[in-house]
């Protein structure tokens, strides 16, 4: 009961004493440093890095807290085993709230691997060089790389990004009996001093003399088992390219283009003018579109069937063209696809008609000038080559088993090496950012042109090229110790893409 009542009054009797601190002690700058930072390390027989970290912070100011920032490696595994305030009166320590950073002696994650702790309420009176002592214990799983015969301990011990100095810094590195370091390596280090934005990294080999591998080391694909997916992967993708450029050849898609001494006047009267000109256009890029109405007009014009003006209307600033046209023959004598044209476009017996009247006797039903001559168009592309059966198009099975393939073991990468989530990540969504911005547009372009097309899939075959050989050099490397079913889902993917 007693201490229930006394709260309020020092909360009251803090508030008064603040208010008689003069202005100018106030007024002083916010500063942080650290009076010490005392690090013990060690490495245990599995490669498990355990860390006590103890870290004596001086504050002036309106602090509410302090932050530590962990450097966490793709493929490491950091776990925060407990935080602690050490009390500068008793020495012991007091349990700090995890989850809970609103409150004084709470902590709680941020962003980018940040813990940050409460050390005073925003309402509180300002801290005076004021030292509060924090002990953080922490351990790394696969922080050691292995390399041919030996293991490479390379950790910053210290944390770069911080706001003053640490007037003295210290360093222990203790060592499991199933490692052996280096002739001459003691482990401790310090004191020193450390200005902000210096880390203090050991980089040391270390042998391995335990019965079999580290527990705590994760180990990539061996270089048997890299190779022989290289190999797999390059075999498949040289086997698609030579299946592809032999479908190409066979529809007559890489032939070269008509020589230009060939090209005279007959052979211009016997391939291009001997057809109608809304013909030749369908028959060149396979569709019938405005380009072939507009040729239709056109023609019927120069044969003296139609007669068109255009007139430039203004009003105020701006300016609009209107086509008139006048029909001069019977529309008995027009042919085929000419008479549901005009009747159209002249629609109601009439024998003039403009833009405006057409736009607006079908404002309520639609109108698409090219349905009127696109059957009869293409009867008379399909006659003017050869009657070859088309080529079958290909297959969308092959690609989509690829893509269920891949994502079946994207799951079972998840589920077994969950430390390879993060390069199977990055790997699937750079795969498709790439297949769709350098890839399938060329790929598109590319597949309705009508000359160059062997010299023009170099537009698509390059970007091909460059993914595949990125992921190649990751696999031959043996880069970010990837296990082999990682590997295999980006080179599954690959394939699909």
């Amino acid at each position: 009961m007693t201490r229930v009542r006394l709260a309020p009054h020092l909360s009251l009797l803090a508030a008064l004493l603040f208010a008689a601190v003069p202005a100018s002690l106030r007024a002083q700058d916010k500063s942080l440093h650290w009076k010490s930072v005392a690090v013990e390390a060690h490495l245990d027989s599995a490669g498990v890095l355990r860390v006590r970290e103890t870290q004596a912070m001086v504050f002036t100011g309106d602090w509410t807290g302090g932050e530590r920032r962990f450097n966490v490696r793709t493929g490491q595994r950091f776990e925060l085993d407990g935080l602690v305030r050490v009390d500068s009166a008793t020495g012991r320590d007091v349990t700090m709230t995890g989850g809970d950073n609103s409150v004084v002696d709470g902590f709680d994650w941020g962003a980018s691997r940040t813990l940050r702790w409460r050390s005073r309420l925003p309402e509180d009176p300002p801290f005076v060089n004021a030292v509060r002592t924090y002990r953080l214990e922490y351990s790394y799983s696969n922080i050691l790389v292995p390399t041919d015969d030996s293991y490479r301990l390379d950790h910053d011990f210290a944390f770069a990004d911080r706001e003053g100095p640490i007037e003295a810094y210290t360093l222990k590195v203790t060592l499991d009996k199933a490692w052996r370091a280096p002739a001459g390596f003691t482990g401790e280090f310090g004191p020193l001093r450390l200005e902000p934005g210096f880390g203090f990294t050991v980089d040391i080999p270390l042998q391995y003399v335990g019965v079999g591998r580290p527990a705590g080391v994760i180990f990539g694909a061996d270089f048997t088992s890299r190779a022989a997916l290289a190999g797999a992967f390059a075999v498949v993708l040289l086997l698609m390219a030579a299946r592809f450029i032999q479908r190409e050849r066979s529809l007559g898609r890489f032939a070269p283009s008509v020589p230009t001494d060939v090209v005279n006047e007959d052979w211009l009267r016997r391939t291009v003018l001997g057809y109608r000109p809304e013909v030749v256009g369908a028959a060149w890029d396979e569709t019938t579109g405005a380009a072939e109405v507009t040729a239709v007009l056109a023609r019927l014009e120069q044969e003296g069937k139609l007669k068109s003006r255009v007139e430039n209307q203004k009003i105020w600033v701006f300016s609009r063209s209107v086509l008139h046209m006048s029909l001069r023959v019977d529309r008995d004598e027009l042919r085929d696809y000419e008479r549901a044209l005009v009747d159209g476009l002249f629609f109601g017996g009439r024998k003039e008609t403009d833009t405006d009247s057409i736009r607006k006797h079908y404002s309520s039903s639609g109108f698409t000038p090219s349905s009127k001559i696109e059957g009869t168009v293409k009867q008379l592309v399909d006659s003017m080559v050869r009657d070859d059966a088309a080529a079958p198009a290909p297959s969308g099975r092959p690609t989509a088993a690829l893509i269920i393939g891949a994502i079946a073991l994207y799951a079972i990468t998840g589920t077994t090496r969950s430390g390879d989530m993060p390069l199977a990540t990055i790997g699937v969504i750079a795969s498709a950012i790439w297949y769709l911005v350098a890839m399938l547009p060329q790929a598109r372009l590319w597949r309705d042109r009508v000359e160059g097309a062997a010299a023009h899939s170099l537009r698509f075959f390059v970007p091909m090229a460059i993914l595949a050989g990125a992921f190649l050099t990751i696999v031959v490397q043996g880069r970010f110790r990837a296990g082999i079913l990682v590997l295999a889902t980006l080179a599954v993917l690959i394939v699909a893409l």
